[in-house]
């Protein structure tokens, strides 16, 4: 006889670091930008060695302040989104039939301070990196998950999660899931 009670799939407690925060948000959203301004850069500065020294100047500006800016930019545009900035405090997720939970944990040895519900549906798809998924939601102004594969205790758990989000993206239409390389 089978088992009919729903499966739940939870992860450990875990939170996304400050340096891989900062990598995920210029990689993902920033890059397009930051290159632009470094290929404007480069050719910048062969005129100031080949036409006029006055060129350096406007280089080492493009370097010293329009790169940072751009950089911050990225990083609080999207890092203070709603469901991001999440991603940045210890938290536990919880797959469930129809939904994912997010418990906020202040102490892990605490009951959750704050939880959130996210149906499957206003997920828009997964993005698989070197160690971790990124599931973008439907609005981009909430921001996204991210799910390293180390928050799962066995990889077993881990096959079980990513199966279900597939499933349940794939019922939706949406079976374009996405590389990065971040």
């Amino acid at each position: 006889m089978e088992n009919d009670e729903p499966e739940i799939i939870m992860t450990d407690i875990f939170r996304m670091s400050g340096s891989t925060f900062i990598r995920l948000m210029i990689g993902r959203y920033g890059l397009p930008w930051i290159s632009t301004a470094v290929f404007l850069s480069l050719g910048i500065l062969i005129l100031a060695f080949t036409v006029d020294i006055r060129w350096l100047i406007v280089f080492l500006m493009i370097l010293f302040l329009f790169i940072p800016l751009v950089a911050a930019f990225f990083y609080f545009q999207q890092g203070l989104k709603e469901i991001t900035v999440l991603n940045t405090i210890s938290h536990r997720l919880i797959f469930r039939q129809d939904e994912m939970k997010i418990e906020c944990y202040n102490d892990p040895e605490d009951v959750p301070s704050f939880i959130k519900t996210l149906p499957y549906s206003d997920f828009s798809r997964y993005l698989i990196g070197g160690n971790y998924l990124m599931v973008p939601l439907k609005d981009s102004r909430r921001g996204f998950v991210w799910i390293p594969a180390n928050a799962f205790s066995q990889n077993e758990m881990l096959k079980k999660a990513v199966d279900m989000l597939y499933e349940k993206l794939f019922r939706q239409g949406k079976t374009d899931v996405g590389y990065t390389s971040t």
